[in-house]
């Protein structure tokens, strides 16, 4: 930092992280770190507040007559005096049994500059820094005291792309643009140099993402004008080459096949690289349970853009395992979880898991077998399950068997099914009855999202048709549903979510229709501040399903960190046994929390439902559908 003008440059030319691609919002892991932090920090300020009333920045009187000399900073609150306090080199001397007069001197002075550059990080460039010693108490006092002066702030932001993304004009201006969406110190907001530093970490990241593995920051400048409290920042990225993807190496495979590897790809040689693509990748290694490790990337030397080796480092699992485990739901109550797996069924590395969960208000077993992917990109699949319910009144009993094929495309993913099912089923004060039914079905899914497990922008689409064909079912029948949410981020703090779901099943009565593939509505993921599958139509003492259903919903987020935000919401929706009666529709609303974790978003929410005029708790994890 030169001082020595009207105008100073702090942090130029600071060369580029060579760690991984930093990530958009929804991509943290650790969001319960994040919490556990948040709360840390508000207990340790509430302790410090008890503290300040007596002399916040000066230790016991035991301790201090042990010490040379005692340090107290005056700022203009108590946090950024302790922020100003933690960086002085001179409270390391403070035991020092030799300390003279003319140290110590020389040691306030320097500390005065760490002062005003610790000042200068959180965009206080004019600040008044005065330092006292009262050498004739036993130890000695140093007291700072300081005025920061005014707060800077960001008056200019300028981007600049330089290297061979200039030959695409319409794409550079598209990521100089991105870059300036996402851009983590805003023009108006105050300078600090942690998020400076942050700014320029997701630009890079932004150009990194696509086709430039190699991007690299050329230059940046923070340009400070003391006068006007204000700074001008600039930076410039050279692209360098674009990269195709190469061949494939995989290393560390000694049970598996390479083409169960290779198969889950979702990328062909001598594609433009995409960093989200490798992460795809990964992941999908990773969920096949057959993987305790696994890594994916790329050879980033440009003189092998044309074609960069994609590296897949795998360690191979146990392929056996039993899981145990307990946990709770808002919906389902208390739950007790037991699964077998096999990752190598019959040493043909199938996958074979069965499990049995006992919930407060269910019960479920069933056993999976799923096949590698294919060279064609789709996985088959069979499962034989059972499940008991007794929920809103409603009790069911079924089994059911079923085959299906599915893409493993997670963005465009179509699916085929076809299922067998014999059910039981119950309503409090009405008439049970045994129906069976054989359905087929096809499912189409679009996900257009920043990230899969943790969104922040785009959206999610998905519709199914099927049918029930008579004589092979009790009673005949055919099947529709089409779900559709979307985010849109407002800057990096706010969020809105979207959502939407249809519903209708076309038969002549739904009598002999399995309760499963009717509608029943409310709970944590569709509409809070009601109970469980509370929403349908009655009969007798009980709620059963309808013919149609319809769901609306509308979040803001407000993110606090990257980690977790809270947010405010109002659900609508039912089911019912005539399509008039969705010209009204329950609805609830109420405030919540957000936490980001590598499995997806955790919910915390408390709403309040109109029709019940009850307040409910709801714990969610994931994406809605």
């Amino acid at each position: 930092m030169d001082g020595t003008g009207a105008k100073c440059t702090v942090g130029a030319a600071v060369p580029p992280s060579r760690g991984g691609l930093a990530r958009a919002p929804g991509h943290g892991s650790g969001g319960l770190r994040g919490l556990a932090g948040a709360l840390a920090v508000v207990l340790m300020t509430a302790a410090s507040g008890l503290r300040a009333q007596a002399d916040p920045l000066e230790p016991p009187a035991a301790e201090a007559a042990q010490r040379a000399y005692s340090v107290r900073v005056d700022g203009p609150d108590l946090l950024l005096g302790r922020l100003l306090e933690r960086d002085l080199d001179l409270l390391r001397w403070q035991d020092y049994r030799g300390m003279t007069r003319e140290l110590l001197d020389r040691l306030v002075e320097e500390a005065r500059g760490q002062l005003r550059e610790t000042l200068a990080t959180e965009g206080y460039f004019s600040p008044s820094v005065e330092a006292a010693i009262d050498g004739a108490t036993e130890p000695w006092r140093v007291r700072f005291t300081i005025d920061p002066g005014p707060a800077s702030r960001v008056r200019t932001v300028r981007v600049t792309l330089t290297g061979r993304i200039t030959g695409e004009p319409s794409y550079a201006q598209a990521r100089r643009e991105r870059i300036e969406a996402e851009w983590a110190l805003a023009v108006g907001e105050r300078f600090r140099q942690s998020d400076w530093d942050d700014a320029k970490r997701r630009a890079l990241a932004t150009v990194r993402a696509e086709r430039h593995a190699a991007a690299r920051l050329a230059a940046s400048r923070a340009e400070v004008d003391p006068e006007s409290a204000s700074v001008d920042l600039s930076i410039e990225i050279d692209s360098g080459p674009p990269f195709q993807l190469g061949p494939v190496r995989v290393v560390g495979l000694a049970r598996y096949p390479e083409s169960l590897v290779r198969n889950l790809a979702p990328f062909d040689g001598g594609e433009p690289y995409d960093a989200e693509r490798l992460l795809l990748y990964q992941r999908r290694l990773a969920a096949t349970g057959q993987f305790s490790a696994v890594q994916v990337e790329i050879d980033d030397d440009p003189a092998g853009a044309a074609a960069a080796p994609v590296r897949v480092s795998l360690l191979e699992a146990s392929s056996r395992r039993i899981e145990l485990g307990v946990g709770y739901s808002t919906d389902t109550l208390y739950r007790a979880q037991a699964t077998w797996i096999d990752n190598d069924f019959a040493g043909r590395g199938w996958r074979w898991r069965s499990d049995a969960r006992i919930e407060g208000r269910a019960a479920r077993a069933s056993s999976t077998m799923t096949l590698p992917a294919r060279e064609d990109g789709w996985q088959d699949a069979g499962q034989v399950r059972y499940t008991q319910s007794d929920i809103a009144g409603l009790q069911q009993r079924e089994g059911s068997a079923m085959f299906t094929r599915t893409a493993v495309d997670e963005r465009r993913q179509p699916q085929w099914s076809l299922s067998a099912h014999l059910q039981n089923q119950k309503p409090d004060g009405a008439a049970g009855e045994t129906v069976h039914a054989v359905f087929a079905a096809w499912r189409y899914t679009r996900r257009t999202t920043d990230d899969l497990l943790s969104p922040n922008r785009g959206s999610i689409a998905s519709v199914q048709v099927g049918a029930a064909p008579p004589g092979l079912s009790t009673e005949g029948f055919v099947r529709g549903v089409a779900q559709a949410a979307t985010w849109i981020p407002f800057g990096r703090d706010y969020t809105l979510v979207l959502r939407a779901e249809g519903g209708a099943v076309g038969a002549r009565t739904t009598e002999g229709i399995p309760q499963s593939f009717l509608f029943r509505t409310g709970g944590d993921t569709t509409v809070r501040g009601y109970a469980f599958e509370t929403l349908g139509v009655r009969q007798g003492s009980a709620i059963v399903g309808g013919r149609y259903q319809a769901l609306l919903g509308v979040e803001a987020i407000r993110w606090v960190d990257e980690r977790w935000g809270v947010a405010a919401f109002v659900d609508a929706g039912n089911a019912v046994a005539q399509a008039a009666d969705l010209a009204r529709l329950p609805w609830g609303a109420g405030l919540g929390a957000r936490i980001r974790t590598p499995l997806g978003p955790v919910r915390a929410d408390v709403a309040w439902g109109d029709a019940n005029r009850e307040v409910r708790l709801h714990l969610s994890l994931g994406v809605n559908f």
